[in-house]
């Protein structure tokens, strides 16, 4: 194609002398001589003319610039010794000299100017810059001519005097005629010979090279590597797209030039004449005159070119549209050029270097005849390049002004909203506190911000720049509108809080109304509280509600209310209605709760006066008994309290005066304490010596005792007083009186007792003293009598012990019961009592201590006392164990219980206490109102009806009589439950029988049972025992099913049921296993390794007699622990074998019998299932039911469909049409609606045909929940592809002919179906994204079968492999795989083969011809599980695919159970310590990238430094991460920093060894886990580490890189290399056979470190082999990739492998085509057809998972 040039060049000589055509032409040669000769004067005439104005324009110029050049310096002063004469000779000099210099000089004339002209040859006046080159000579001559007249003016006329002073003045000659030139004699013979020798030497003139450069005009003078003008003419580019076009512009311009104009050249060298008149020894220097002839013509070429591509940017040219296409775009909060101008720039100057590039590789003429390499020196100049790319910047930087400024303006105005500036402003405006108006007044200053934006011009046109907008028009308005959504969020947000806030107060007025009050006081509080909330409350809730629907106003004109605010804002309106009505029915409540409080408060008032009753005929006891009635009446004062609030609330009032009596006698109680407290301190004084005393401290002690008692006794005397004041007084009075006379006696007594002792406290106080000494205390004994004393104490002594007995004592024989039965000891205590009182009497007289142990015999009395309580307590100790022999469960009370039980036979119910610790298990005893026992209850509340009463009264009183007659009736009863349970057992289900029986029963008699039953089975051999076994596994698994909503008691029985089953069962288990298997194993070592190496070991028979002896599920067992890979199918035969297919086959999905079960008023979900779509199915059925059409509207939700799916459910209610609401699941907030209309649905309401079908994500809707899950295997797949429309088969009627091809391409296009769909569980080997279409496919076989004759199997294989599958498969390798397994199936050999299989062993081909029924009975006849070779897969995939299921397996039963102790915190503390301390230590420091880019720094002819560098950058970026991650984790584990949900994750990938989600997004690709991860990390930076400090290495491991650059720069360092364009350029790869490499190759780069997947590499042969068996991966040897020009790359029938990051195989899809996982394709040699390898899903890995 040609290219002219747009740029308007300059016109040249050589333009104004076109060469002579190579052409001829019609005229004769004289005249086209002539006509030459004419057009050759003519343009000489022409060109003189022109170069003489151009010089005479320069030539004025010049001179008139010199003519305002500055003044010439002023001239020195003469020394002051020069003569004024002198100096007045040598200015006048000077002053004239200037006057004649300065003096017009006529111009040399014009003819003289074309006389020279003429004498040069017109030869040397074509070419390049010729032009500028005369008229820079003919400017120089005028100026020399000019210079040369004003010298021989001045030396001719005036004479310079020889005066100091002048000598710098200096006088330049006059020019000299040339050298040799004589012109008084001839020269014409001497010209002639220079002529001569000129033509001889001067190769230029030769007629070849002037061929030569005719040749170089025509191909050249109007070409140029590229059109740029007509860039200007099309819509604006992007510089890349243009830096593409002038790539491949340069490209074909240089083809043609070499097939043209180069073509030529070598043609005309080729010809016989092309050397004549060329000496031998000229041949050199002809052919280097020819080759810088051509290189300057390329030279001029790629310089004109270059110039009119730095035309195509000159600011001034303002014509055409703008260049280049750039926009305006947000970035990391900020406005930015796309592309950035420092790349635009960048662009376009390598454009001119591209172009610069061009024609770099063109023989010379002499190489191209010889077969040498020398090429012509065709580079542009050093100075062309600096112009070009000076005059380019400068042309850039004017041509951005313009947008420079536009793009200011835009951060000037609007660059705060996305700088952080108006996020701060939100902030600080969100923190403060402002009114609903300020915020709507922003929310607004921000909608009017996006509208303004929104109005500017999308578009900004400048004279090199199309600039535009609509990004960061839409990202500035999307962030205005972000900035008021957030505001506007807010506001809605406190909005919807407010109206929250009013519902919630609303509903907790309507819950305090309508609460029920428990107790009269919450009924009257709750009254009060209503009226309080009447009066204020409500009135203060409308005010807010008035308020909030202003705001509301504002809402619905900004704002899109979600249905769950709607209604919202509906409940608030309402709720001012609904309040009345509330109101009306609290106070119907209040009513009811009022006559209920009245009725309970009468019966409390009966019950508390019964209480006061018995507590004042319990008033009169001991201390103990006073005790107990003040805790009493304590509890009587608390129930009054109560009474009397609520009358007080009823407004009524009661009194209890028998509590103010009582209250009254505890007084008395009061004083006895007090009295009590004295005696009890005056007797430890007594008791102590002298020096322990102290007579200050008991002088105080004493006065206070006497305040206490005195006030106590006043208080006695007023009362006394009062009563006989007034009249009338009742018996009760009278009874006070008398009581009141009684105690006031005492207190005098004691009074007087107190003063008594106070008088001795001086004696005290003296005795006390330090100063007594040992003489003091002797004479003092001898004068009150010491012996006496001692005989004092001894009556004291023995007097306590009587006292002290006979306390304990006095309360048991005070019963009846006691002293009927120990009478003997009755009257011995009958006479201690007598003696005691006695004395007490006489101390009660007189109770000073001398008076009362005066007493005559009182020491032997009390001695005899003492003897007497010895014997009453031995004779109660002999008495009380015999009680205790007679019931032996006495035993397990104390003396004092029983004692207590024994003092009140006549009560039965006093036993009831002491039950539990006579009887284990038993809490209390069920009795008859006449006290007779009739059943008993355990602790857990279990009652037992006993099998005989126990009448209490016939025992005659003795308790323990009725206790042993409980004992033995209760024994007699467990008996009777235990025996009727058995028999129960047999009878009832054991599961049902567990919960009839109390619990200890059910676990006696299960473990009676198991006792028995075990040692039968044992006798009846190892079959009978694993029966057994089964049988109590399932009684195991009965009762586990029984947990559920229990009570505490039964699920307590159950827990301990479940426990000794368990161990029933093990203790079996164990039974049946203890046989010697480990001496059947060694026997049969031989036999074992075939099952461990058998392709099917599920199928293979174990050594006898363990294949008889063991049960299916112990092979299983056995299997487990041999292959694991195999126990899923091992499972699912042992289910099929004992349970049926159905468990392991899902049944076809029935869709018109789930219909025909629902109903109008319940909706019917579809649970949504990976790879499966139910809406053909409903389609179908849509069209059999006769509701297709207008009948059936469906929709897909998501924001904004909600209003639109409620009308179509109303208008289906209505109409009786269907409605299918797809993907609920993306309509979260539309859900609750959805919810509230499924809700109302009713009969009436909905029509009978009406349905609504829901497509959800697994939900907890109600509704008809079906699903549509994939089969499993090719069998179900088959079969499913089959059933899901029978149509298919019928498909072609009218095509009887060709009936049996049809089916047998149904069945193959079903069977690659399903194929298709169960290559999935093979995960990356199988396809890399799995996918899923049959319905269009079948149509289209069904079209094209009816629509041909033939069957047209090109047009159907791309339509279904290409189209239709192919559609949606996305990835380039995975659709190479789809059309390579379709080949097998859309072929002839399918129909014209009757032997043609789809697999090698023969067990898959489309059956014959036969009815719709016999293809789905063939199919069911299918194996269930299918072998690998069907797919083309090796057997090591199966491997793998089976231990990944296995491990799903166990993983999911073992969710079955509970979940055991996890460790500690502080065990995990310390481990994350460990392992963050370990990663830390072994962790380097970061790369110095200034040493590397001092080391490695970038270079044009070695891109493989800026690889090391950008490596260095991304490596050091990740460990900066982990190196900041864990030092935060070891500062949160000592608690320095605060553990947030970032570290939280860390700390459980850590724990379970997986890489940290933080460290992977800033990592290489890599699936390890934590330890391998580790190990290949440091590997990566000893890899980088070894290439900086010891250079590039021999062999590159590619798997270390981060995938950057690295292949691009093997490729640019070949390009620059070679100069070579770079996208001309492909990939040859070679596998070497060795594993290292010392030198690198001289072009490309070895790489190591790849794995081979699916095949294994036999590296004898060089080639792809089956890999060996379970072997998975093959490490490759070292391979070469080898830039290369992709014409020259060889082709071959080599597999071109797929070269993946990791063995996912995935990523996101790039614009390419390809996951961002895969790398690059390599060729990888073999000797099979590359189909095998592709279905056999090889592919090459740069790393494990390992």
């Amino acid at each position: 194609m040609s290219h002219s040039n747009g740029a308007r060049p300059r016109k040249s000589s050589r333009a104004l002398f076109p060469p002579t055509s190579l052409f001829t032409s019609d005229k004769s040669p004289s005249q086209n001589k002539l006509l030459t000769y004419r057009r050759h004067k003519e343009q000489q005439k022409r060109l003189r003319q022109l170069l003489i104005d151009q010089a005479l324009k320069a030539y004025h110029v010049s001179m008139e610039e010199k003519r305002n050049r500055e003044p010439v310096p002023p001239i020195p002063e003469l020394p002051s010794t020069m003569r004024s004469e002198l100096k007045q000779q040598m200015e006048n000099y000077l002053f004239l000299k200037e006057c004649v210099l300065r003096n017009p000089i006529a111009p040399i004339q014009r003819q003289w100017l074309v006389s020279m002209l003429t004498l040069v040859p017109q030869s040397l006046m074509e070419g390049k810059d010729r032009q500028p080159l005369v008229e820079k000579l003919l400017v120089e001559i005028m100026e020399e001519y000019e210079k040369s007249m004003r010298r021989f003016v001045v030396q001719n006329i005036l004479i310079k005097p020889d005066i100091k002073g002048l000598e710098d003045e200096e006088e330049v000659p006059l020019p000299s005629l040339p050298i040799g030139l004589d012109f008084s004699s001839p020269w014409h013979k001497s010209f002639t010979q220079a002529k001569s020798k000129i033509l001889s030497k001067l190769h230029i003139l030769h007629p070849t090279t002037i061929s030569l450069l005719d040749f170089g005009y025509t191909a050249f003078f109007d070409f140029l590597l590229m059109d740029f003008s007509s860039l200007r003419l099309k819509e604006p580019i992007d510089c890349e797209s243009l830096k593409t076009d002038v790539s491949l512009s340069c490209y074909k311009a240089e083809e043609k030039i070499l097939v043209t104009w180069y073509q030529k050249v070598i043609n005309l060298f080729t010809q016989n004449e092309a050397l004549n008149s060329v000496k031998l020894d000229q041949l050199d220097s002809f052919y280097n005159c020819v080759a810088v002839l051509m290189s300057n013509q390329v030279k001029d070429l790629l310089t004109r070119t270059v110039e009119a591509y730095v035309n195509l940017f000159d600011p001034e040219d303002r014509n055409g549209p703008p260049l280049f296409k750039m926009e305006l775009t947000l970035g990391d909060q900020k406005i930015e050029f796309y592309p950035s101008l420092q790349d635009l720039e960048e662009g376009i100057l390598c454009v001119a270097n591209h172009i610069g590039q061009t024609l770099q590789n063109i023989q010379t003429v002499r190489s191209w005849l010889t077969g040498d390499t020398a090429t012509l020196d065709t580079e542009l100049p050093e100075h062309v390049l600096e112009w070009a790319t000076s005059t380019l910047k400068k042309r850039i930087r004017d041509n951005l002004e313009g947008p420079k400024k536009y793009f200011e303006k835009y951060v000037e105005k609007y660059g705060w909203l996305v700088d952080g500036t108006a996020q701060a402003r939100i902030e600080r405006f969100e923190a403060e506190e402002h009114s609903f108006d300020e915020y709507t007044a922003l929310i607004d200053e921000f909608f009017t911000h996006k509208k303004e934006i929104l109005s500017l011009p999308e578009v900004a046109y400048f004279p090199m720049i199309y600039l535009n907008s609509e990004d960061l028009k839409q990202g500035l308005a999307s962030s205005a509108n972000t900035f008021a959504k957030v505001l506007m969020d807010r506001i809605v947000a406190n909005y919807r809080e407010e109206n929250e806030k009013i519902c919630r107060e609303f509903e907790a007025i309507k819950e305090c109304a309508l609460k029920v009050p428990e107790t009269t006081e919450e009924m009257v509080e709750t009254v009060a509280h209503i009226e309080k909330v009447k009066d204020k409350d409500i009135k203060d809730l409308l005010l807010r509600i008035k308020k909030y629907s202003q705001q509301l106003f504002y809402f619905l004109d900004n704002f899109l209310f979600d249905p769950e605010d709607i209604a919202l804002n509906a409940t608030v309106q309402l709720w001012p209605k609904r309040i009345d009505s509330i109101f009306d029915e609290h106070d119907d409540l209040i009513e009811k709760s009022k006559r209920k409080g009245e009725q309970e408060l009468m019966q409390k008032h009966e019950k508390l006066v019964m209480d006061l009753e018995k507590l004042t005929l319990f008033c009169g006891r001991y201390v103990a008994d006073m005790t107990t009635l003040r805790k009493r009446m304590q509890e009587a004062d608390g129930t009054i309290a109560i009474i009397n609030k609520e009358e007080a609330l009823l407004e009524k009032m009661s009194e209890f005066p028998a509590l103010q009596i009582l209250k009254t006698e505890m007084l008395y109680q009061k004083l006895f304490d007090l009295i009590l407290k004295w005696q009890l301190t005056e007797k430890r004084w007594m008791d102590s010596t002298f020096m322990e005393l102290n007579g200050k401290s008991m002088e105080t002690e004493v006065d206070e005792f006497y305040r206490k008692i005195y006030k106590m006794s006043r208080f006695f005397q007023q009362k006394q007083k009062k009563m006989q004041q007034e009249k009338g007084k009742t018996s009760q009075c009278k009874l006070e009186e008398k009581r009141g006379e009684t105690k006031a006696n005492p207190i005098i007594a004691i009074l007087e007792q107190i003063k008594d002792f106070k008088e001795n406290i001086p004696t005290v106080t003296i005795f006390c003293k330090p100063g007594m000494k040992a003489c003091h205390w002797e004479q003092m004994s001898n004068i009150v009598g010491y012996c006496h004393l001692i005989q004092i104490q001894d009556i004291i002594d023995e007097g306590s012990k009587v006292q002290v007995q006979w306390l304990y004592l006095e309360p048991i024989f005070s019963s009846e019961d006691i002293m009927q039965q120990m009478p003997e000891e009755g009257l011995l205590f009958q006479t201690v009592d007598r003696h005691w009182k006695d004395i007490m009497k006489r101390y009660a007289k007189d109770p000073k201590v001398l008076v009362v142990t005066s007493l005559v015999g009182l020491l032997e009395k009390l001695q005899n006392s003492n003897e007497l309580l010895d014997k009453i307590m031995k004779g109660l100790n002999t008495y009380l164990e015999k009680k205790r022999f007679s019931f032996p469960r006495f035993i397990f009370l104390s003396s004092d219980e029983i004692l207590e039980i024994l003092s009140e036979t006549k009560d039965p119910l006093r036993v009831q206490p002491h039950l539990k610790k006579c009887f284990e298990g038993i809490a209390e005893l069920d009795f008859f109102p006449n006290l007779d026992i009739k059943a008993m209850y355990s602790s857990e509340g279990k009652h037992v009806e006993l099998i005989s009463n126990i009448s209490t009264s016939e025992a005659r009183r003795p308790v323990e009589k009725w206790l042993i007659q409980v004992e033995d009736v209760m024994l007699k009863t467990i008996r009777d439950v235990i025996a009727r349970s058995r028999i129960a057992y047999i009878e009832t289900e054991r599961k049902r029988w567990v919960l009839e029986w109390p619990g200890q029963v059910a676990l006696c008699v299960s473990q009676m049972f198991w006792t028995s039953e075990v040692p039968e089975v044992l006798c009846n051999g190892p079959k009978s025992l694993k029966d057994y076994y089964d049988t109590l596994q399932l009684q195991l698994n009965d009762v586990v099913e029984l947990v559920g909503k229990l009570s505490k008691q039964t699920r307590t029985t159950l827990c301990a049921l479940v426990t000794t089953d368990v161990h029933a069962r093990d203790v079996i288990r164990d039974t049946i296993e203890s046989g010697n298997y480990l001496s059947h194993v060694s026997e049969n070592v031989g036999e074992w390794q075939k099952i461990c190496d058998s392709k099917e070991p599920q199928s293979f028979l174990l050594p006898e007699p363990l294949n008889n002896t063991l049960s299916e599920l112990q092979k299983i067992i056995i299997l487990r622990c041999l292959r694991p890979d195999k126990i899923v199918p091992a499972i699912t035969t042992f289910i099929t074998d004992n349970l049926g297919k159905k468990f392991v086959e899902p049944p076809p999905f029935d869709l018109a019998k789930s219909y025909l079960d629902s109903h109008s008023t319940v909706p019917l979900i579809f649970v949504l299932s990976p790879g499966a779509d139910p809406m053909t199915s409903l389609l179908k059925l849509a069209n059999d039911r006769e509701m297709a059409g207008d009948k059936f509207q469906f929709i897909s939700l998501a924001q904004g469909q909600g209003p639109i799916a409620t009308q179509m459910i109303e208008e289906g209610m209505e109409k009786g049409t269907w409605v299918c609401l797809q993907n609920c699941h993306l309509a979260v907030s539309w859900m609750p609606m959805l919810e509230k209309i499924c809700e109302e649905f009713s009969n009436d309401r909905c029509h009978p045909d009406f349905r609504l079908w829901l497509t959800s994500c697994p939900s907890p809707k109600n509704g008809v929940k079906m699903t549509t899950e994939l089969p499993i295997g090719l069998r179900l797949n088959l079969l499913q592809s089959f059933l899901s429309d029978p149509t298919f088969f019928a498909g072609c009627p009218e095509k009887e002919l060709v009936e049996s091809d049809k089916e047998k391409l149904l069945f193959g296009v079903c069977f690659f179906h399903s194929l298709v769909q169960e290559r999935r569980k093979f995960g990356p080997l199988g396809w890399n994204i799995p996918y899923s279409e049959i319905h269009y496919s079948c149509l289209l076989f069904q079209l094209f079968i009816n629509e041909y004759s033939k069957v047209p199997f090109e047009a159907i294989s791309y339509l279904t492999g290409e189209c239709n599958h192919g559609g949606r498969v996305t990835g380039d390798w995975d659709r190479r795989l789809l059309l390579t397994m379709l080949d097998d199936f859309y072929n002839p050999d399918i129909i014209e083969n009757p032997h043609y299989t789809f697999s090698l062993r023969g067990q898959y081909f489309a059956p014959p011809k036969g009815t719709y029924e016999d293809y789905i009975e063939f199919i069911k006849h299918l194996p269930f599980s299918q072998h690998l070779e069907v797919f083309g897969l090796h057997e090591n995939v199966d491997i793998s695919e089976d231990l990944q299921q296995t491990k799903i397996l166990f993983e999911s039963l073992l969710l079955t159970q509970g979940k055991g102790t996890q460790r500690t915190s502080g065990d995990d503390d310390s481990t994350l310590y460990e392992i963050a301390d370990d990663i830390l230590n072994k962790l380097p420091n970061d790369f110095d990238i200034e040493s590397c880019l001092n080391k490695y720094p970038v270079r044009y002819e070695e891109s493989m430094n800026t690889v090391l560098v950008q490596e260095i950058e991304s490596f050091n970026n990740l460990i900066q991460t982990i190196r900041v991650i864990l030092i935060n984790l070891k500062k949160a584990i000592k608690g320095l920093v605060v553990v947030d949900a970032e570290l939280e994750a860390l700390c459980c990938s850590l724990l379970i060894g997986q890489v940290p989600e933080k460290w992977a997004n800033h990592s290489y690709p890599s699936v390890k886990p934590l330890g391998s991860y580790s190990l290949d990390f440091l590997e990566r930076l000893k890899f980088l580490q070894d290439w900086y400090e010891l250079g590039k290495p021999a062999a590159f491991w590619l798997s270390g890189f981060y995938f950057t650059s690295f292949l691009t720069a093997a490729m640019q360092n070949y390009a620059r290399k070679h100069k070579i364009p770079i996208d001309l350029l492909g990939y040859e790869f070679q596998v070497i056979p060795q594993d290292t490499a010392d030198t690198p190759p001289e072009d490309g780069v070895y790489i190591h470190g790849l794995f081979l997947d699916g095949a294994h590499w036999d590296r004898a042969k060089r080639m792809l082999a089956e890999q060996c068996p379970k072997l998975a991966f093959d490490a490759m040897p070292i391979m070469r990739i080898k830039p290369t020009v992709k014409s020259e790359v060889k082709k071959s029938n080599a597999y071109i492998c797929p070269l993946y990051k990791t063995s996912e195989h995935k990523g996101v899809l790039s614009t390419a085509g390809h996951s961002t996982n895969f790398v690059i394709a390599l060729t990888l040699n073999t000797d099979k057809l590359i189909q095998h390898w592709i279905k056999q899903g090889v592919v090459l890995l740069c790393q494990l998972d390992d």
